[in-house]
């Protein structure tokens, strides 16, 4: 949804205030905020107590680490591809991630495979 932001922003560049861009802080901040939870909560239905807290500071790490990779890769791709470019790379790269983790990745909980039920009905 933040992305539809930054498409009209730039599609009117010159006819739109800046503070339109406020816009995309308002509606990607939660799903930032809901990302981590989600993530960190169904990493604890996978990873067993004691290497919980190693796993979140590795994801944690990770995180980070890759932010700055993508970071610098930003400005050589903007100057080879313009506006429009980087955001058609940063789409399709978020597409493929989805597809990834939605169709290959495979893991079941540890409750599921030890046979161990969750809720009694």
């Amino acid at each position: 949804m933040g992305e539809v932001f930054d498409y009209v922003f730039y599609a009117f560049l010159d006819k739109l205030p800046i503070e339109f861009m406020y816009c995309e802080v308002v509606v990607t901040a939660p799903i930032g905020i809901t990302f981590y939870l989600a993530v960190f909560g169904l990493m604890t239905r996978f990873v067993g107590e004691g290497e919980l807290a190693t796993r979140m500071a590795l994801l944690e790490g990770l995180s980070m680490l890759l932010n700055v990779v993508g970071t610098a890769f930003a400005a050589p791709l903007y100057h080879a591809v313009d506006y429009y470019g980087v955001y058609a790379v940063n789409t399709s790269l978020a597409i493929t991630a989805t597809l990834y983790a939605t169709c290959v990745l495979k893991e079941y909980p540890m409750w599921w495979t030890q046979g161990i039920t969750i809720m009694a009905c």
